[in-house]
């Protein structure tokens, strides 16, 4: 279950996996 919620897109992040989030989340804070 936790490796399907990680890996399928969520409609609250925009239809990206967490995982996907996660990396943008931390891209944004590299580049602040």
């Amino acid at each position: 279950k936790e490796d399907y919620n990680r890996n399928r897109p969520h409609s609250s992040l925009g239809n990206i996996t967490p995982n996907e989030f996660a990396m943008k989340i931390a891209m944004e804070k590299q580049a602040a």
